[in-house]
């Protein structure tokens, strides 16, 4: 694909203002050298766009990888799961980020990785990069945390990664320099939090990573055109997964550092699971057989079970902290920890109620870990709640356009039979008239008939 420069003196979006408290902004960078360029070799034309120009920006032309080893880039892609099986993976050396890469690679960033980007890439980051025409090497790191953390929450609320909605939230922009990064519209609703302010020498960790079929996305750095950079017009599905979205976690910024962990990324299906140990199989009440969900959508019956599931577990440890209460005192401090959830579930299974469950598809919970019985509900409850309001709103919406267009068509049905009747008349009205018209004649020929014969006889 034909490159040129990506580094630009303003803004990528017009409507987005400076922000030097942005994390993305802090990188270092200086006025881009329009002639600093790189034409392809001839004999690898076959691999690039014909006649294309690479751009060398002036800010990414100095800064040379410090992974110089092969062990050092081995540990890197073990250390974030990439499948050497699929992957081959080298030093940069000598190379830069922004440099031709060789054949069938793209460059890849240290940081990028553990911002949550993963190959094989998952299916938004490529539909992203390929609809702005950049490289993976341009995205900054937060600004991989941020579409890594906008799919594990679509992933939870249960509405599909679009970009459209994406883009209806965040904005591509770059601040003088040759990596872009994405920030929220003021008006948007959805903010995340949790980012590292700086990250200190993240530029000079790169290496290339090839594969033997072709990359999904660009692989020379590029610049967005224009037409990329328009506020998107959203179809009506996608209005309804941006309503749910912000009715689940429009509320208050979201902490990435909650759901971009290796299980949150896994379970969107954006980094590949690891092998899980074997685990003895569940008891009955976890197990959850595939006919009570034929017919209905997987994601709609997962919120359903959470949802059943989530209120079970409240009444059950509402009773279970009330027959606590009500047993006589022992002179003993009440049981608490794991002691007493045994107790609990003793109680509980001997009076025939069933075992907790396993909530699943649910988001993480703030410290890993879950929390003891409490009064007010989970912030899992409150936002599954929420996402059952947004859909019986819909849902209502949906009824009611369902109601005016059954009442305009009975309207339709009874202007037709009226109509239908009207015709009827007239036609029997024309009839008549036809009929009386015919009598007239009749009656007049006879009359002329008759003075014809009394004028021949005078």
């Amino acid at each position: 694909m034909p490159c040129s420069s990506s580094s630009s003196s303003s803004s990528s979006s017009s409507s987005s203002s400076d922000n030097n408290d942005d994390p993305d902004y802090r990188v270092d960078s200086s006025d881009d050298n329009p002639d600093c360029c790189a034409t392809i070799p001839d004999n690898d034309k076959g691999n690039y766009a014909a006649d294309a120009v690479l751009p060398i920006p002036a800010d990414a032309e100095g800064v040379v990888s410090h992974l110089r080893t092969q062990d050092k880039v081995d540990a890197v892609c073990k250390k974030y799961g990439v499948p050497m099986d699929q992957y081959t993976v080298r030093p940069a050396g000598d190379l830069r980020a922004s440099s031709l890469p060789p054949p069938g690679a793209i460059c890849v960033y240290t940081q990028a990785l553990e911002a949550g980007m993963r190959v094989p890439l998952h299916p938004f980051f490529c539909d992203a990069l390929d609809h702005f025409g950049i490289a993976p090497t341009q995205v900054a790191p937060n600004a991989w945390r941020i579409m890594a953390g906008f799919v594990v929450l679509c992933y939870y609320a249960g509405v599909p990664p679009s970009l459209g909605v994406f883009r209806h939230f965040f904005l591509l922009s770059n601040h003088k320099s040759s990596w872009y990064f994405f920030r929220s519209k003021d008006t948007s609703g959805l903010r995340f939090a949790g980012m590292p302010d700086s990250i200190k020498g993240w530029k000079h960790g790169f290496f290339f990573l090839s594969s033997s079929t072709p990359w999904p996305c660009p692989v020379l750095w590029g610049k967005p055109s224009k037409s990329s950079l328009v506020e998107p017009v959203l179809t009506g599905e996608e209005k309804r997964s941006a309503a749910i979205l912000l009715r689940t976690h429009g509320a208050a910024p979201v902490d990435l550092r909650t759901y971009l962990r290796d299980s949150s990324l896994a379970a969107a299906k954006i980094s590949l699971p690891s092998p899980a140990p074997a685990t003895p199989p569940p008891g009955p009440s976890c197990v959850r057989t595939s006919a009570s969900s034929e017919g209905i959508d997987p994601t709609d019956y997962d919120m359903m079970m959470n949802i059943r599931e989530e209120k079970a577990a409240a009444a059950q440890t509402s009773a279970s902290s009330n027959k606590v209460k009500s047993k006589p005192d022992t002179g003993s401090a009440p049981l608490c920890g794991k002691k007493r959830s045994l107790d609990e579930r003793d109680d509980n299974e001997g009076e025939g109620r069933p075992a907790p469950v396993v909530l699943v598809n649910t988001p993480p919970s703030a410290h890993g870990c879950s929390l003891p019985a409490a009064e007010e509900p989970s912030d899992d409850l409150k936002a599954a709640k929420n996402t059952i309001s947004a859909l019986a709103e819909l849902l209502e919406q949906e009824k009611a356009k369902h109601a005016a267009v059954k009442a305009e068509l009975a309207a339709s049905k009874r202007a037709a039979g009226k109509q239908q009747k009207a015709n009827v008349e007239l036609a029997a009205a024309k009839q008549r008239a036809e009929a009386a018209l015919e009598k007239m004649r009749a009656e007049l020929a006879a009359l002329i008939k008759c003075g014809e014969g009394g004028a021949g006889e005078r």
